[in-house]
């Protein structure tokens, strides 16, 4: 009960320090935030305690982190496991939290700090689809820190719950009952994400803190440059980029008639520092491709301002090279057995995964594309904004994509030792019941990952009615997708009614579309974190999942439902309050898989012929 109560203060502290979003509530009853994340650290203690009072002893890999979290408890600050291959930060941050708690480094204390950091990624993951949510990532520099402190307040249910079920993610809240470095290392970079999304100050002190998280989140694991690094320092360029002078370009989208001038008025823009970037929403392959093309012109024009902004994230890469050398590799330990390899079916496999944990929020897809197959199968892919179809064009470029996936599959397929030689991993049957079943399930396969991708990027897009997979070129008689206007489309008076105590209300607090350049720099990191790895392993999918599930925008029900029966008399408290029934799903889903996936863990073990009266367990 202390370890419990102590652990309460703990947070408490923390986010007071932090002025984390999820206390700085505007349209939401400060109750509901309670709730939430006591909700939340009731469900990690009573797994951690569950996973403590059956398996007392470390497991797995927990064998080589509890020891050295040990021995540095005891003062032994220069012994190190040869066999550990992420740096110490884990083992030195329990440590303070074990002498703050007066406590011995027991196995309790040491997977309780994860209990505790679960709760602090969920505060984080908070804070960053607030200010997603706000388009506060889209604003200037700050002209003060002052107004770096000016964060906005949680003004939608849908914050806090898609922050929920980011910490109830199942491969992440596992790790919330034993020793690992997941938790911790997906919390450290969502504090530099959050950093980042906060803005400059004038003082460059944001510029200090992001170097220093960036740092403190590399001890952690060192996979974490690439979204430190990598994927913040892209993100700034476009947002240094999207700030420069004045145009009336992005006004004449809409009288442009062909792509030619099109082209050349984002060619213009591209001369005086301006990337072209829209929103998925609205975005054609065109849109996609004249992304990256009109991105170099602009950063030649506004160099000197992007070595500027990107001196942190420069920093980073230059500390995180130089120590690479002096270590004369990326892992510190055991470094024959994690030989870094190009496996580019890693980008493939992340589809599907992402399709299973998050499937409730991708049904309107789901359901989209079976009314478009069985209804109008000719224009199964078509252009957003134009319904004409392009059976030539889209059917080249189908199955273009499908020949360069089942060369991947061909050439590149790769079953490290490690996968086939611990049964205690679900991916050990993943791969035993599908790729290895038999030697064609591997290309049967590449269809499904298109499919998943394509279910994933239409979610992402925001077009959850319609198919809006990038397509070719419109017709010149018609002209390129015009941007999302700014004001928000006006919502239906009338409010239908399922019961006399039920009202619904469309399209509120909807999320804004992630734009096209998020797109490519979200694949560039994932695909550079992934491919070097010859092992595949969930943990490896956690960041890019919440990266993406950060911004996925929530799909309307169609309605949202609200508990009373006059809706004429609805506060702004009120509005704030309605939940999605999407998310609800989801926060279902998690929690589905999270009590399977701990029953079977604790109870449904099993030995090895080599290891009698030794239970061995299933885990991600």
């Amino acid at each position: 009960m202390s370890t419990f109560i102590f652990g309460l203060v703990s947070l408490g502290a923390l986010a007071f320090i932090e002025k984390a979003s999820i206390l700085n509530l505007g349209g939401l009853d400060q109750r509901i935030s309670i709730v939430a994340c006591l909700g939340v650290y009731l469900l990690a203690s009573f797994w951690e305690h569950q996973v403590t009072k059956i398996v007392p002893s470390p497991y797995l890999d927990e064998v080589f982190h509890i020891p050295q979290a040990q021995a540095y408890c005891r003062g032994d600050w220069l012994v190190w496991d040869p066999k550990l291959t992420t740096p110490p930060g884990l083992y030195v941050l329990t440590t303070l939290f074990a002498k703050l708690h007066l406590a011995a480094c027991n196995v309790h204390i040491l997977r309780f700090f994860n209990t505790v950091t679960l709760l602090l990624t969920l505060s984080y993951a908070c804070d960053c689809r607030n200010l997603i949510v706000s388009g506060h990532d889209q604003k200037t520099a700050f002209k003060s820190s002052k107004d770096a402190a000016k964060r906005p307040k949680v003004t939608s249910i849908d914050t806090l719950h898609t922050a929920l079920n980011i910490a109830l993610f199942p491969p992440l809240f596992f790790f919330s009952g034993l020793y690992y470095t997941d938790i911790l290392s997906s919390c450290m970079v969502l504090k530099i994400y959050k950093t980042f999304l906060e803005g400059r100050d004038e003082k460059g002190r944001s510029n200090f803190r992001i170097y220093l998280w960036g740092m403190v989140s590399l001890t952690m694991r060192q996979t974490n440059i690439f979204w430190a690094a990598i994927f913040m320092g892209g993100m700034e360029v476009v947002r240094t980029l999207q700030n420069p002078l004045p145009s009336t370009s992005v006004h004449e989208r809409e009288k442009l008639q062909s792509l030619q001038s099109f082209v050349q008025a984002r060619w213009n823009e591209a001369l005086h520092g301006m990337v072209f970037d829209v929103p998925l929403r609205s975005a054609s392959l065109e849109d996609i491709i004249l992304t990256p093309l009109t991105l170099i012109p602009a950063v030649l024009v506004r160099l000197p301002l992007i070595l500027r902004n990107l001196l942190p994230y420069l920093s980073l890469l230059t500390t995180f090279t130089t120590l690479i050398y002096i270590n004369g590799g990326v892992v510190l330990g055991d470094k024959d057995n994690h030989i870094a390899t190009i496996h580019l079916p890693q980008i493939l496999y992340l589809w599907p995964f992402i399709s299973f944990f998050s499937f409730p929020l991708l049904l309107p897809s789901v359901f989209s594309l079976l009314r478009t197959a069985l209804h109008f199968a000719s224009t199964l892919l078509k252009y957003t904004k134009n319904p004409t179809p392009r059976p030539a064009i889209l059917t080249l470029l189908s199955g273009s994509a499908l020949l360069v996936v089942l060369l991947i599959v061909k050439f590149n397929t790769i079953i490290h030792p490690f996968t086939l030689a611990d049964n205690r991993h679900y991916i050990f049957y993943v791969f035993r019941y599908t790729i290895l079943r038999h030697p064609l399930i591997r290309y049967l396969l590449a269809p499904i990952y298109i499919l998943c991708f394509w279910l994933v990027y239409n979610t992402l897009s925001g077009a959850n009615t319609t198919s809006s997979f990038p397509s070719s070129t419109p017709p010149s008689n018609s002209k390129p997708n015009p941007p999302i206007p700014s004001t928000t489309p006006k919502t239906q008076d009338t409010k239908p009614q399922f019961h006399a105590s039920l009202t619904v209300e469309l399209n509120q607090h909807k999320t804004p579309s992630p734009t096209t350049s998020f797109l490519l720099i979200y694949i560039l990191t994932t695909a550079l974190s992934l491919i070097t790895a010859p092992l595949v392993e969930p943990r490896y999918f956690i960041l890019p999942w919440v990266f993406l599930r950060l911004h996925l925008p929530t799909p309307d029900f169609p309605n949202k439902l609200v508990l009373n029966s006059n809706s004429s008399a609805q506060t702004e408290k009120q509005k704030a309050t309605r939940i999605n029934l999407y998310l609800l799903m989801e926060t279902a889903h998690h929690l589905l898989i999270n009590l399977v996936t701990g029953y079977i863990f604790l109870y449904r073990g099993f030995s090895w012929p080599q290891e009698e009266g030794k239970v061995q367990r299933f885990m991600w």
